[in-house]
């Protein structure tokens, strides 16, 4: 699969819904982990062209780092998740409150009820 072809498959989303398309996104990102470990000699071509995409916003010791990093996660350990939704008027969505603190402890990114109380 060239670029403009992997960049169709993970953007397209005229046959379903932005759900579908996420998973695509997430299918994509462990197939090509997965492609680049077999191919470790294209590690400094893929790392250059990154830093380049990404507007020289990190180091080549920094994209070393994080390609190294990636390299050594398991796919198992690898956690994909989102903002939880309902549906709302006009196909829009709408945030799951009552739910979003749950997501957002699961990733880390709150303090769980324990910690807080721990603090105290």
């Amino acid at each position: 699969m060239n670029g403009y072809d992997a960049m169709c498959f993970v953007r397209f989303r005229h046959s379903d819904d932005t759900f579908h398309r996420q998973e695509r996104q997430v299918d994509f990102m462990l197939s090509f982990k997965d492609a680049v470990k077999k191919k470790p000699q294209l590690l400094n071509q893929l790392a250059d062209q990154a830093m380049h995409v990404l507007g020289d916003g990190f180091s080549s010791e920094e994209m070393a780092a994080i390609a190294r990093f990636a390299q050594s996660l398991p796919r198992e350990a690898i956690a994909f998740g989102s903002v939880p939704v309902v549906p709302a008027s006009n196909y829009n969505l709408r945030l799951d409150e009552g739910k979003l603190q749950e997501v957002l402890r699961e990733f880390n990114l709150v303090d769980s009820p324990s910690m807080v109380s721990q603090r105290s």
